[in-house]
Formats: structure tokens, C-alpha cells, sequence
């Protein structure tokens, strides 16, 4: 039950992340090449979370995904797919903290 809820939460955050980038950036590729794109990096994504390593180590390697994935989907330079990806990861650390600690 762990395994499958940890998926679903996974492309919770992914579909997030590419709401958030249609937001700021245009889209570059069609319907069905992101969706090909998103179950990808989702695939990448739960792999590196079942694999043994440091907390910060998985981070980095998400990020990375997440940003191929950016540049791969959406048009717009490097620098702002790397903020717009750092303030995803902001407002999914608010959001996990309210949900833990409560308001």
C-alpha cells in the first residue's frame, strides 16, 4: 500500500510542477508527448525514491529530472526553468509543513 500511495503522491507533484510551468512558460510539445514526458520522469522519479540513498542525494536527482523534463516540454531559457522549479519545491515544502504541523 506504501508503494502505490508513494506513486500516486509522485504524480501528484509532477502534474503540479507542469501547471505551474503552463503557467510561465509555453508549451513546446503536443498533448501526447507530454504525457509520454510525464509517465517517463514519473517512472525516473519513483525509481530514484525506492533506490538507497541520502535524503539530499534524491533531491538533487528529482530536480534534475524535473528540470529535463522542463526543458524538454517548454520553451524559455534554463535559468528561469531552474527558478520556476525552485519555487515549486517552495511551495511544496509549505504545503507539506501545513499538513504536518497543522496551521
Amino acid at each position: 500500500m506504501e508503494y502505490i500511495l508513494s506513486a500516486v503522491w509522485i504524480l501528484l507533484e509532477l502534474t503540479s510542477y507542469l501547471f505551474l510551468a503552463e503557467a510561465f512558460f509555453q508549451r513546446y510539445r503536443k498533448k501526447w508527448q507530454i504525457i509520454i514526458a510525464v509517465i517517463l520522469a514519473w517512472a525516473v522519479i519513483y525509481a530514484y525514491s525506492r533506490l538507497v540513498f541520502d535524503g539530499v542525494i534524491k533531491l538533487v536527482l528529482t530536480i534534475c529530472t524535473v528540470v529535463a523534463l522542463y526543458s524538454y516540454l517548454f520553451k524559455g531559457s534554463f535559468g528561469y526553468h531552474v527558478l520556476c522549479i525552485v519555487l515549486a519545491y517552495s511551495i511544496g515544502a509549505v504545503v507539506d509543513a501545513l499538513v504536518m504541523f497543522g496551521l
